[in-house]
């Protein structure tokens, strides 16, 4: 069951700037993740894990140790890596990010240009902040940020068909430095490649 009643949610300038101010106040980020998948009558359909790491502005990383998987973004393409199907599948960023959560926290968007956002009741330990897509746009219908102080502890994505994914950050460490080749992704050998890598 979600920890949240249903809100109408009402646009708060407050609480944009505070999302705003939250996000500008981290330049890289790195942490363990794990994750769960649950359909819109709150049944688990799957669970994963691995690790996190972000550098603004665009490069971000999440490598999933169950399944083996991957998507990097490198600030211009965006890579998803799937080690079962030995399949890696390269797109440009700015065609398929554009409102996504993730280029949300990596810097490539402003809270205000693109969604409205309110503030909800504390829950498990953490204030939480919500984000709606104005106009409908997006694939997603709204996006739940949980904060302990200014660090990013959960996330929970609603999508179009009521599915619900948690996120659950542990060992986060904020504006540490990250070398340049960690959003570098390397194609494994015998794997197919499914778009443009130039």
């Amino acid at each position: 069951a979600c920890l949240f009643t249903s809100l109408t949610a009402t646009a708060s300038p407050a609480a944009i700037a505070r999302v705003e101010a939250l996000l500008a106040s981290t330049q890289s980020l790195r942490a363990n993740f794990t994750q769960e998948v649950r359909d819109g009558n709150g049944k688990l359909v799957q669970s994963a894990a691995g690790t996190f790491v972000l550098q603004k502005p665009g490069r971000f990383r999440w490598d999933y140790t169950t399944p083996a998987q991957a998507i990097v973004a490198d600030g211009t393409k965006l890579w998803f890596y799937d080690a079962d199907l030995a399949q890696v599948t390269v797109r440009r960023q700015r065609d398929v990010l554009t409102q996504a959560p993730a280029m949300l926290l990596a810097g490539k968007g402003k809270v205000a240009a693109g969604f409205d956002a309110d503030e909800l009741p504390a829950a498990v330990g953490l204030d939480w902040l919500r984000l709606v897509p104005r106009g409908g746009a997006g694939d997603f219908r709204e996006l739940r940020l949980g904060f302990a102080g200014t660090d990013l502890r959960e996330m929970e994505l609603v999508d179009r068909l009521g599915q619900r994914t948690r996120i659950r950050f542990t060992a986060l460490e904020r504006n540490v430095k990250l070398a340049a080749a960690t959003f570098q992704f390397k194609i494994p050998p015998d794997t197919d490649v499914v778009g443009d890598t130039k």
